[in-house]
Formats: structure tokens, C-alpha cells, sequence
């Protein structure tokens, strides 16, 4: 069983973003939205294997990954202010996730949450491309989105206006472009394609966790207002899920671990 270490770091967190807050620089600015990593139909055994840190100000009211009572056939977090989620699978095999683009023009409070799309995909029955194509553009601030049906998996972004259907390899999803150059994708990315296949769920979990000291290519955020609420890894197989969430408060403080293995039942 995986046990998140508690770090002591040197510096004292003020807050992100400030010019007193000895953060690495992919915080100085910019906010640092979530990391996805992806491993699609690269080994037998798991076809899809996922390991994510969801990063969020740690205000905002949210819920570990449960099974929802208003939809018991999802499973993942909940966002409860606007009630979707940024991450999440169903019994019956389906995945979805979100990243927000860090920087974004859209004004104005029209706009759907982007935790919707996560909640609509896995309570349809549409194939990935059908779903994707029927997303509306103009509805949602910047986003990228991941979502596999089971057997396809399709990347859509609508702040660069396209979607593209995944051939078997590695992808890294965060605030930016899919694969971008950023230190922290390009790390993970490259750590994550030696652990995929190996089946280690603690192994994957140490990869999104923090370390001392913080580095630009960390996975983890680390912060006192805003930071990496939860790592998450999900491996799929031909009749389960497994899925592993730690829980993180400000400043790393270690939270719940969840552990659930699903059953797969028939679409």
C-alpha cells in the first residue's frame, strides 16, 4: 500500500503567485492547472492506464472520489460548486478528464463549467468522437479534454479548435498544448512512459507526489492557497479499475488515501 511521505520544506509558503512566495517559476504568474498523464493501449494486461494531479485552490469545496448518489454508475471527485468533476470513470469502462488552460481572453459569466463535460461523458452512451463532435465550442472557457469510450481515445481542446482521435502511445494533458515542452510535462511524461506498464500503482503515486526541494518539473504543486489537491492513478484491465486518489492539503499535508477496485458491468 502506497503511504505519502510528509515533507518539512525550507521555505515558508506566502502565497502562490506573489513575489514573496519562493515558488519555482511555473507559478510565478501563470496558474498551474493539472496534470494528466496517459497510457493508451500500450500494454495487454491494462489497455488504459492514467495517473493525474489535480491542482485547485484548496477554498474551493470539493469531495473525494466516491460514488455519486445522483448518478451511483460514476466514480470520481466532485467539484461541489458547480457539481461536475475534473476527472472520473463509470462502471461501465468509460474515462473522461479536464485541464483548464491557464490563460484565457473569455469574459463575461455565460459560460458552462468545464466539470460538465466530464459528468455528461460518462452518463452518455456516445462513442468518444460522436461525443466530442457534439460539443458546442463557444459554451466552455479554454479547456483540454481527454475521454476514452472504452475502446477509442480522443483529446479536444477548444482553445485551439480541434480534437484529435489518440493512436496507442503516451500523452500528457495539462494547462497547454497536448505533449507541450513544459519542464513539468516533460518529466512526468518521461517518467510515467517507465512505470506504466509496470503495474505499480505506488510507483506512480511517488511520481505525482511531492518533493523536496520543489522543482520546475515536479508534478506536484506545492502551496499554502493553491496547489495539488489530489494524485490519482487508474488502471484498466478487461473486467476492473483500480483506482488509487491520496489526498493533499496546503503545503503537501498528506490526507485520505481511497482505494477502489471496480467492477465492470455491460454497456
Amino acid at each position: 500500500m502506497y503511504r505519502a511521505k510528509k515533507l518539512y520544506f525550507r521555505h515558508e509558503i506566502v502565497a502562490c503567485g506573489s513575489s514573496d512566495c519562493p515558488l519555482p517559476q511555473n507559478l510565478e504568474g501563470i496558474e498551474v492547472v493539472c496534470l494528466i498523464l496517459v497510457a493508451f493501449k500500450v500494454g495487454q494486461e491494462h489497455p488504459l492506464v492514467v495517473a493525474a494531479n489535480r491542482d485547485e485552490y484548496f477554498a474551493r469545496p470539493t469531495s473525494a472520489a466516491h460514488y455519486w448518489q445522483d448518478h451511483p454508475n460514476i466514480f470520481g471527485g466532485r467539484d461541489l460548486q458547480e457539481h461536475g468533476t475534473w476527472m472520473g470513470v463509470s462502471t461501465t469502462g468509460r474515462f473522461a478528464a479536464v485541464a483548464n488552460w491557464s490563460r484565457t481572453n473569455e469574459q463575461g459569466s455565460d459560460y458552462r463549467s468545464r466539470g460538465d463535460l466530464v459528468r455528461e461523458f460518462l452518463l452518455s452512451d456516445n462513442k468518444s468522437l460522436e461525443f466530442v463532435r457534439s460539443i458546442k465550442y463557444s459554451d466552455y472557457r479554454g479547456c483540454n479534454l481527454i475521454v476514452c469510450d472504452g475502446v477509442s481515445l480522443v483529446y479536444w481542446s477548444n482553445h485551439e479548435n480541434f480534437f484529435r482521435l489518440c493512436r496507442p502511445g503516451y500523452f500528457a494533458i495539462s494547462n497547454a498544448s497536448l505533449n507541450n515542452n513544459s519542464p513539468r510535462v516533460k518529466f512526468g511524461r518521461s517518467q510515467f512512459e517507465q512505470l506504466a506498464t509496470k503495474q505499480d500503482t505506488n510507483s506512480l503515486l511517488e511520481l505525482l507526489g511531492p518533493k523536496e526541494p520543489p522543482q520546475d518539473s515536479d508534478c506536484f504543486v506545492f502551496g499554502e492557497t493553491y496547489g495539488t489537491r489530489s494524485s490519482t492513478t487508474l488502471l484498466f484491465s478487461s473486467t476492473t479499475i483500480l483506482v488509487n486518489e491520496q489526498q493533499y492539503g496546503p503545503r503537501a499535508e498528506v490526507g485520505t488515501l481511497i482505494t477502489e477496485e471496480i467492477a465492470l458491468r455491460a454497456r
